[in-house]
C-alpha cells in the first residue's frame, strides 16, 4: 500500500461525514416550516442534538443556505450568533436578517441589540440599512420604547421611502401612546406635509388615536390642511383642529 493511501482515505472519510453532516443539518433546517408541528419538534431536536452546528452555520450565513441558517438560528435561540448577524448585518437586503436579531432579544442582550439598531439609523449614517431593515428597526424600536431624537426622525421623513416614512409614523403614535404625551410635533408637521395622502391621513389619525389634545403648535398647520386637496384629511384636520381650539 503506497505510504500517502491512509492519509487520503482518513482525510476523503472525514470529506465525505462533513458532507452528510451538512446536508442533514439543512434537510432538517428545511422541515422547521410549511409542515406539521411534530415534523417541526423533531427537526428541531435532531438540530440541537448536532454536534457542531456553529461551524456549520456561520459559514452558511455568507451563501445561498443563508435564510436556512437564519432559521435554525432563530428556531433554536442560538445566541451565540448575535456578533455573526451584527457583522453581516450592512448586507442585509430584505429584513430577515434584522427579524432573526429580534427573535434572539432578552434582558441580558437587548442593550447590545437595540443601541446596534439605534446606530443604524443615525441620522449621520449615510449608509442606511435596506428598507424593509428599517421597518423591522423602527417597530422594534417603537414597541419597546427606545427613543431615537426628533432630529433623526426628521432625517428619515426627509430622506426616505414611503414606507420608511410610514414606519416613522407608526413609530411616533407607539411612543406617544406608551409615555402619554403628544411627542414629536415636527415630525407630524413633515408628515402633513407630505406628498403622499396616505401618510398625511396617517399623521392625522396618529395624532386623533391619543387621548390627549394636540399640542398647540399644530395649530396652524391644521387649520392650513383644512384645505387639503383630500377629503378625508380635510374632515380629520377639521376634527382636530376643534380638539386644539377647547
Amino acid at each position: 500500500m503506497p505510504p500517502l493511501l491512509p492519509k487520503f482515505l482518513t482525510a476523503l472519510s472525514l470529506l465525505h461525514a462533513t458532507f452528510l453532516f451538512a446536508q442533514d443539518w439543512s434537510d432538517q433546517a428545511r422541515r422547521l416550516t410549511g409542515h406539521s408541528h411534530e415534523t417541526r419538534t423533531q427537526a428541531l431536536k435532531e438540530l440541537r442534538s448536532l454536534d457542531g452546528l456553529q461551524g456549520i452555520l456561520v459559514p452558511a450565513l455568507e451563501t445561498k443556505q443563508k435564510y436556512l441558517a437564519l432559521e435554525v438560528i432563530g428556531a433554536l435561540s442560538l445566541k451565540w450568533a448575535i456578533p455573526h448577524l451584527i457583522r453581516l448585518a450592512d448586507r442585509d437586503e430584505n429584513g430577515v436578517g434584522y427579524l432573526t436579531l429580534n427573535s434572539l432579544i432578552d434582558t441580558e442582550n437587548s442593550t447590545q441589540i437595540l443601541g446596534f439598531y439605534l446606530e443604524r439609523l443615525r441620522s449621520q449614517n449615510r449608509t442606511l440599512p435596506s428598507v424593509t431593515a428599517q421597518m423591522v428597526i423602527l417597530d422594534t424600536l417603537g414597541r419597546t420604547g427606545t427613543l431615537l431624537s426628533e432630529q433623526e426622525l426628521l432625517f428619515l421623513m426627509s430622506s426616505a421611502p414611503y414606507e420608511t416614512r410610514s414606519s416613522v409614523l407608526y413609530y411616533v403614535r407607539l411612543i406617544a401612546k406608551q409615555r402619554g404625551k403628544a411627542l414629536f410635533p415636527n415630525v407630524l408637521k413633515v408628515a402633513l406635509l407630505d406628498k403622499a395622502g396616505t401618510i398625511r391621513i396617517q399623521a392625522l389619525h396618529s395624532i386623533k388615536d391619543q387621548t390627549f389634545a394636540p399640542p398647540d403648535s399644530l395649530k396652524g398647520i391644521l387649520r392650513d390642511c383644512t384645505d387639503d386637496s383630500l377629503e378625508a384629511v380635510r374632515a380629520l384636520c377639521s376634527e382636530l383642529l376643534k380638539r386644539v381650539q377647547k
